[in-house]
């Protein structure tokens, strides 16, 4: 079972800054270019060696433990870190998702 997409949305806790699970480790989270290249080694696992590698479309953030300063801060310094659109769906309503999905659909191959 699983998966081998074409495309992906990397999720991830703005605030978090230890990998949940490992606390007691303190196992640091990852900065955002690492785990998007991170994430698409992953998914070219289960890729055919003849199609082309999943890629990273856009970052989906979550910053419900953040004022609205540093959520727009998290927001905008994701989008510079990697170079791909950034959004909090939730907090942002439809804005945020369509930012998001318009990535994903700008992202498909003609």
């Amino acid at each position: 079972h699983g998966s081998a997409p074409d495309l992906m949305i990397l999720c991830h806790a703005a605030a978090r800054s230890i990998v949940k699970g490992y606390e007691k480790e303190r196992l640091p989270v990852r900065d955002l270019r690492e785990l998007v290249a991170i994430y698409e080694e992953a998914a070219s696992w289960r890729r055919p060696s003849n199609h082309p590698r999943a890629r990273v479309a856009a970052i989906a953030l979550n910053t419900a433990t953040l004022d609205d300063e540093q959520a727009r801060t998290s927001v905008r310094e994701a989008a510079e870190r990697t170079g791909l659109p950034a959004a909090d769906p939730i907090r942002e309503g439809h804005a945020g998702a369509d930012r998001l999905a318009l990535a994903i659909r700008g992202a498909v191959p003609a």
